[in-house]
């Protein structure tokens, strides 16, 4: 079963708890789900060495405020659980799922929990089609998830392609590259229009959509196509596009997948001021991350305690995931990112220690 629980959070909705059991490499029961975690309104940090669920997490939040838009259908978006797409590996129209050598078929149903709304996903043999009046279907959560991978470079004939052949690529980089295609908001607030400029004076001008092909066009009139341009750009240039195309509103879901990815260290804390300035304006945040400087900056540049929560993930003995919370970097349990600083700090006095002795 997985589930994400929905509240009231001041004057917009936010993700409260996932509970995940039976899914994927998330293996546990209904005593003891594989994960049971509550977030935060603000900033979410997941931790964890590779393979131990973080994009998995980010994933099944996503899939779960995208359902929670889906009004065509009366069964689950196809979209998320066919072939090859965000989740199963089976043939087109199955419901299956893979998890830990163990095969289960989905069915969708809704709960209450914690003052709001829930989504749950179950293991069995059949599937039960979910009315198009759920009340989850009544939320209408807008989500963006930004994969570890970098699309925009890819546009040039991607999503018509995708359309006719359906080619093997998962549902989040088909999704990022239609939302970076949409049209530019008309308006925008001072707010926005702040963060804008901001991410422009690092980028050196702003990002446009022209005959399927993004472009950089810098301050001095240079024309930039998007695959030239330097990957930590390009990631910074992402978010302008998307900021700028009017998808942050309030009560919006943001994920990020390694956003640390391509990105010089010194435009570090420029990204996480951004991304807090988007929080403040009513984006609550989801981040999966390996660096140990993005980790810093998030904790250093908070200015409410109350809005950041870091979530790490390991396995135990057993090879089963499990997770832990903590509201400040230093108390992370299992936290990979400072096992690894300390074997390089470790390393480096060996070495010096070594070199003085010779």
């Amino acid at each position: 079963m997985t589930s994400a629980l929905v509240g009231l959070r001041g004057d917009f909705m936010a993700i409260n708890q996932l509970i995940i059991n039976n899914f994927l490499l998330f293996n546990g029961n209904d005593e003891s789900p594989s994960f049971n975690e509550t977030f935060n309104q603000g900033f979410n940090v997941f931790v964890g060495a590779n393979g131990t669920g973080k994009s998995t997490l980010l994933k099944c939040i996503y899939m779960a405020c995208e359902f929670s838009r889906n009004k065509e259908n009366d069964i689950l978006p196809e979209r998320y659980f066919s072939s090859n797409k965000s989740f199963s590996y089976n043939e087109p129209g199955s419901y299956k799922l893979i998890s830990r050598g163990s095969e289960f078929f989905c069915e969708f149903d809704y709960g209450f929990g914690m003052g709001g709304f829930g989504i749950g996903l179950f293991g069995g043999y059949g599937g039960t089609p979910v009315d198009k009046d759920d009340p989850w279907r009544t939320l209408n959560i807008n989500s963006i998830m930004i994969p570890s991978s970098e699309m925009l470079s890819h546009s040039p004939g991607f999503l018509a392609l995708n359309h006719k052949y359906k080619i093997p690529f998962d549902q989040t980089q088909i999704d990022i590259l239609a939302n970076a295609q949409l049209p530019e908001a008309r308006e925008i607030d001072e707010n926005t229009r702040n963060i804008l400029e901001s991410l422009s004076d690092i980028i050196e001008g702003d990002v446009i959509y022209e005959n399927d092909v993004f472009y950089l066009v810098k301050r001095n009139g240079l024309k930039i196509e998007f695959s030239l341009e330097a990957e930590g750009f390009r990631r910074l240039g992402l978010l302008w596009k998307l900021i700028r195309n009017g998808l942050f509103t309030k009560g919006t879901v943001f994920l990020w997948d390694e956003p640390e990815s391509g990105l010089n260290p010194e435009l570090m804390p420029i990204l996480v001021e951004t991304l807090y300035k988007l929080q403040r304006n009513g984006v609550q945040i989801f981040i999966a991350t390996h660096n140990y400087l993005l980790a810093k900056y998030i904790e250093l540049l908070s200015t409410n305690p109350n809005s950041l929560i870091f979530i790490s993930l390991c396995r135990d003995k057993k090879q089963s995931i499990k997770a832990t919370h903590s509201d400040t970097y230093a108390n992370i349990n299992n936290n990979p990112i400072e096992a690894a600083e300390e074997k390089l700090y470790n390393a480096i006095l060996q070495k010096a220690m070594d070199n003085k002795y010779v």
